[in-house]
């Protein structure tokens, strides 16, 4: 009976706790961003970009990140290598009015967390459909655990050099405080996938933790 019991804890923790993709803007998931990046892409540079919390349901735990061609690449097709790319994460827990002109230094959190720091090699083409595919990839070495209940997500994307890669990001300029803003306060996102797992909700976990406690209690007697 204890060991049916753990075997269940341990399947309906891991059920709640799928990997998954989640795109934002959200709704930039199957069309093109209006417009496109060239910081950071093209050649050495840092982007700052805050999603606020309606971008996510729930608590997540940040595996990776992609990002794809803007579709004014003109089909070309490119093969970069990055010497290094760092991603740095944070939890903001302000408003549009109450975020400091400076970017990520000025406003990042006590839990400020650099997840990767790399070099990169990407090999991306612009295809004649829309909106190109996600394989502007940045898989973390250390991954984020991000909670939308405490505040908005902010990132910071640095690139270092040299490399030259003619790379336009897509990106979209949807004018809503609600979606977020890039570091500059421009109202706009870089179009980004997040790769992530799913995190039980707390109260979830105590809950099957605790009945399996009971349980256990009430079979040693």
């Amino acid at each position: 009976m204890k060991i049916s019991i753990f075997v269940f804890l341990i399947f309906a923790v891991s059920a709640s706790a799928q990997s998954q993709f989640i795109v934002a803007p959200n709704d930039r998931a199957t069309q093109s961003g209006n417009t496109f990046a060239l910081t950071a892409f093209q050649a050495p540079g840092t982007i700052d970009d805050l999603f606020t919390a309606r971008n996510f349901s729930g608590p997540v735990l940040i595996n990776g990140i992609a990002f794809r061609l803007d579709d004014a690449s003109l089909n070309q097709s490119f093969d970069t290598v990055i010497p290094r790319v760092v991603v740095k994460m944070s939890t903001f827990s302000g408003t549009y009015d109450t975020f400091r002109s400076g970017g990520y230094d000025l406003n990042k959190g006590a839990d400020d967390k650099t997840v990767f720091d790399a070099s990169i090699h990407w090999i991306t083409t612009d295809l004649p459909t829309s909106p190109n595919p996600f394989d502007l990839k940045v898989q973390f070495s250390n991954p984020f655990l991000y909670d939308p209940a405490q505040g908005s997500l902010l990132m910071r994307f640095t690139t270092v050099g040299p490399f030259n890669s003619g790379i336009k990001g897509d990106a979209d300029a949807h004018g809503d405080l609600s979606i977020g803003w890039l570091g500059d306060k421009s109202v706009g996102n870089l179009v980004t996938q997040f790769d992530v797992t799913s995190v039980p909700e707390p109260s979830i976990v105590w809950l099957l933790l605790g009945g399996s406690s009971t349980v256990y209690c009430l079979r040693k007697k």
